[in-house]
Protein backbone atom coordinates (compact mmCIF):
# COMPACT_ATOMS: atom_id res chain seq x y z
CA UNK A 1 0.00 0.00 0.00
CA UNK A 2 1.21 3.49 -0.87
CA UNK A 3 1.44 5.86 1.81
CA UNK A 4 -0.36 9.15 1.22
CA UNK A 5 0.99 12.25 1.60
CA UNK A 6 -0.65 14.70 4.20
CA UNK A 7 1.62 17.97 2.61
CA UNK A 8 -0.77 20.26 1.22
CA UNK A 9 -0.42 21.43 -2.92
CA UNK A 10 0.07 25.18 -3.36
CA UNK A 11 0.41 26.49 -6.25
CA UNK A 12 1.00 30.54 -7.18
CA UNK A 13 0.32 29.84 -10.94
CA UNK A 14 -0.84 31.49 -13.27
CA UNK A 15 -0.78 35.05 -10.27
CA UNK A 16 -2.29 35.57 -8.68
CA UNK A 17 -5.06 32.92 -7.98
CA UNK A 18 -3.20 29.91 -9.53
CA UNK A 19 -5.48 27.28 -10.35
CA UNK A 20 -7.35 26.83 -6.90
CA UNK A 21 -5.42 23.82 -5.25
CA UNK A 22 -5.81 23.67 -1.46
CA UNK A 23 -2.56 24.91 0.52
CA UNK A 24 -2.36 28.83 -1.31
CA UNK A 25 -2.89 29.97 1.95
CA UNK A 26 0.29 28.04 3.63
CA UNK A 27 2.71 29.07 0.99
CA UNK A 28 1.92 32.77 1.45
CA UNK A 29 2.09 32.86 5.50
CA UNK A 30 5.25 30.63 4.63
CA UNK A 31 6.62 33.41 2.27
CA UNK A 32 5.46 36.08 4.51
CA UNK A 33 7.43 34.65 7.65
CA UNK A 34 10.43 34.30 5.80
CA UNK A 35 13.37 37.49 5.69
CA UNK A 36 13.51 40.13 2.71
CA UNK A 37 16.26 37.69 1.08
CA UNK A 38 14.30 34.36 0.94
CA UNK A 39 11.23 36.40 0.13
CA UNK A 40 13.92 37.68 -3.15
CA UNK A 41 14.50 34.42 -3.60
CA UNK A 42 11.13 33.11 -3.53
CA UNK A 43 9.81 35.80 -5.91
CA UNK A 44 13.19 34.68 -8.59
CA UNK A 45 11.73 30.85 -8.02
CA UNK A 46 8.44 31.94 -9.10
CA UNK A 47 9.65 34.30 -11.90
CA UNK A 48 12.07 31.06 -12.89
CA UNK A 49 8.39 28.27 -12.87
CA UNK A 50 6.10 31.15 -15.00
CA UNK A 51 6.65 33.51 -17.98
CA UNK A 52 4.30 35.57 -16.56
CA UNK A 53 5.71 35.99 -13.58
CA UNK A 54 8.89 36.52 -14.98
CA UNK A 55 7.38 39.48 -17.56
CA UNK A 56 5.47 40.81 -14.69
CA UNK A 57 8.88 41.25 -12.29
CA UNK A 58 10.73 42.67 -15.36
CA UNK A 59 8.14 45.13 -15.94
CA UNK A 60 8.19 45.88 -11.93
CA UNK A 61 4.49 45.01 -11.78
CA UNK A 62 3.46 46.65 -8.10
CA UNK A 63 0.59 43.99 -7.43
CA UNK A 64 3.81 41.27 -7.60
CA UNK A 65 5.66 43.23 -5.69
CA UNK A 66 3.36 44.03 -2.98
CA UNK A 67 2.78 40.34 -2.47
CA UNK A 68 5.84 39.73 -0.91
CA UNK A 69 5.28 42.55 1.15
CA UNK A 70 9.06 44.30 1.06
CA UNK A 71 10.07 47.34 2.55
CA UNK A 72 9.82 50.63 0.59
CA UNK A 73 13.98 50.60 0.58
CA UNK A 74 13.66 47.39 -1.20
CA UNK A 75 10.78 48.22 -3.41
CA UNK A 76 12.78 51.30 -4.64
CA UNK A 77 15.47 49.04 -5.38
CA UNK A 78 13.83 46.67 -7.34
CA UNK A 79 11.63 48.86 -9.36
CA UNK A 80 15.15 51.04 -10.58
CA UNK A 81 16.75 47.71 -11.77
CA UNK A 82 16.07 47.90 -15.73
CA UNK A 83 16.67 44.18 -17.54
CA UNK A 84 15.46 42.33 -19.82
CA UNK A 85 16.20 38.92 -18.47
CA UNK A 86 15.87 37.11 -15.53
CA UNK A 87 19.19 36.34 -15.22
CA UNK A 88 20.07 40.41 -15.36
CA UNK A 89 17.90 41.22 -12.92
CA UNK A 90 18.94 38.46 -10.62
CA UNK A 91 22.46 39.32 -11.12
CA UNK A 92 21.31 43.17 -9.78
CA UNK A 93 19.71 42.03 -6.66
CA UNK A 94 21.82 38.72 -5.77
CA UNK A 95 25.08 39.14 -3.87
CA UNK A 96 27.58 37.41 -5.76
CA UNK A 97 30.16 34.55 -4.36
CA UNK A 98 33.69 35.11 -4.24
CA UNK A 99 33.37 39.01 -4.95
Amino acid sequence: MIAQSKKPLMDVIPWPMGQGFQGGTLWWEYVLDRNEQDRLDLMLMTALLSTEVCDMLLNHNQDLLQAFDFSQETLSRLTEIQVSTLEEFADAILPRQGR
